[in-house]
């Protein structure tokens, strides 16, 4: 009776913490690929820039592309969020090219640049708590591959060891009234390392148990995401990442399986079977050197778009589709997740309407 009541008083406790705190934050302290210290948004004479990102000028023009936006503006304005998808990750290609930019002159907004390469969802939830407190009219997000590509590059669940401490650790910590008690002592730190750009896929591959919690921890901070667009009261655009699945595994991984999956698929692409998506679909959730974010962190990320102030835009699923097959065209990537210029004109056009959607005040021009 004595255990029956403490569960029942510490269930009750767990609510109220999660309706006021909301979903507690991610297992462990990972480490960022982010050069940012402190703060992620500085706010100067009435202009908020982001520390996060490189500059590139002092030109106001340039300046504005990259992120920096007034602290109060009566404009329409949605700022768009990611890794290097969202800004820099194609080569050679100015700011105004990308898809904020388009999506912004589609909506009559202005588009605000938040992206930055090396960022995943980690790094977003710090983002967005600092940007809640100033107007946005909508959030746009696009997440997932850097999760699982920061995961390898800088091996923050070394081996199984590692990806089953994290695990341990995550049982408890997904509760808010551990968390609360656990912020009274130092918090846990993964194991990582720092990537060499010169080799920079000689990292050890990553296995089941580093991918689970990964995934653990990315639709553990998603759903944070969401939480703090409904308190600041902000519509959320979350966009489910699309990748080239024409190309092949960058991984070796255990006797070759996703490489012979990636054969079979373009054997059977090349022959008409439809068997060949399935294929392709297994090859890419197979790869030990997960650049593109996994079928299942898709769809868990597709489940979290339920909530009244959530949009979804299922980039995977909606992009114009490889003659043949029901995948996002090859002729919209420059490399495994990077867009190009057609793949970000494309996304721009998908989002648009539901954006629009969500900013009331604005409108196509």
């Amino acid at each position: 009776m004595g255990m029956l009541v403490a569960a029942c008083v510490l269930s009750m406790a767990e609510v109220c913490l999660r309706l006021t705190l909301g979903p507690p934050p991610p297992a462990v302290q990972v480490y960022s690929r982010s050069e940012s210290k402190g703060s992620w948004l500085e706010l100067s004479n009435g202009l908020v820039s982001p520390t996060f990102q490189g500059r590139l000028g002092d030109a106001l023009r340039v300046a504005f592309l990259e992120g920096v936006f007034a602290a109060d503006s009566p404009q329409p304005r949605f700022a768009v969020l990611g890794g290097s998808v969202v800004h820099g990750g194609t080569p050679n290609m100015p700011s105004g090219e990308e898809f904020t930019a388009l999506l912004g002159q589609k909506v009559a907004a202005n588009g605000i640049n938040l992206g930055n390469p090396g960022l995943d969802s980690h790094d977003l939830v710090g983002i967005l708590e600092e940007l809640s407190v100033y107007r946005m009219d909508a959030w746009v997000v696009y997440a997932g591959h850097n999760d699982f590509g920061n995961g390898y590059f800088l091996q923050r669940y070394q081996g199984w060891p590692g990806g089953l401490r994290a695990h341990g650790r995550s049982v408890l910590e997904g509760f808010q009234l551990f968390w609360q008690i656990r912020k009274l002592a130092p918090r846990a730190v993964s194991q990582g390392a720092e990537p060499n750009p010169s080799s920079q896929f000689a990292a050890p591959e990553i296995g089941p148990a580093e991918k689970s919690h990964i995934l653990m921890d990315y639709l553990r901070n998603m759903r944070r995401i969401v939480w703090l667009a409904g308190e600041a009261e902000v519509p959320l655009v979350l966009v489910v990442p699309a990748g080239a699945l024409l190309l092949p595994p960058l991984g070796q991984c255990q006797e070759g399986v996703a490489m012979k999956l990636w054969r079979q698929g373009v054997a059977q692409h090349a022959d008409q079977n439809p068997e060949a998506l399935n294929a392709l679909l297994e090859a890419r959730d197979a790869d030990c050197i997960p650049l593109r974010m996994p079928g299942e962190a898709q769809d868990g990320l597709r489940e979290l778009a339920h909530a009244p102030h959530v949009w979804r835009v299922d980039a995977a699923r909606e992009l114009p589709r490889e003659p043949g097959l029901d995948i996002a065209a090859s002729s919209l990537f420059v490399d495994h997740v990077h867009l190009s210029t057609a793949g970000h004109q494309a996304l721009a056009e998908l989002i648009a309407p539901t954006l629009r959607a969500a900013l009331p005040s604005a409108h196509p021009q």
